[in-house]
């Protein structure tokens, strides 16, 4: 199950900049979620999700996220108990992921909103997210 999730981790490397950041964050979220599924370590399987989340995330340009830990553990922790496990072990790709995407795109909207817009909370986070992608290529 590694090796498949290793070469699926490839695979959207490679298709990155054809997707949607909100489809991009969609497809990290469901191979974080199988690694979590597949539980290759006996211990520090959250902090390597959350690693390979933001390693994927740096590669698409995106903030770096941050889950906060007294406000959002519980959140996070529920995101990842609504998903069916059995689907994400056969790779079926209609498994939902809502909760766990919606998590996921408040800590990127407010990340990014600490890191570039400073005061200014955002409305529409992959928008502008792929505004400002476009013109720091147009620089």
């Amino acid at each position: 199950m590694m090796e498949k999730l290793n070469y699926d981790i490839i695979d959207l490397l490679k298709l990155k900049d054809e997707m949607s950041n909100f489809e991009y964050i969609h497809r990290v979220n469901a191979l974080v979620a199988r690694l979590l599924v597949i539980h290759p370590f006996e211990d520090g399987n959250g902090r390597v999700s959350r690693a390979l989340t933001n390693f994927l995330y740096k590669k698409k340009h995106l903030p770096i996220v941050f889950i906060n830990a007294e406000k959002q553990r519980n959140v996070y922790l529920d995101a990842l108990s609504e998903i069916n496990v059995l689907e994400l072990r056969v790779d079926d790709p209609g498994v939902d992921l809502t909760g766990l995407d919606l998590l996921m795109c408040k800590t990127l909207k407010t990340s990014y909103s600490n890191i570039y817009s400073g005061d200014k909370m955002l409305t529409n986070p992959e928008k502008e997210i792929e505004q400002h992608r476009l013109k720091s290529i147009r620089k």
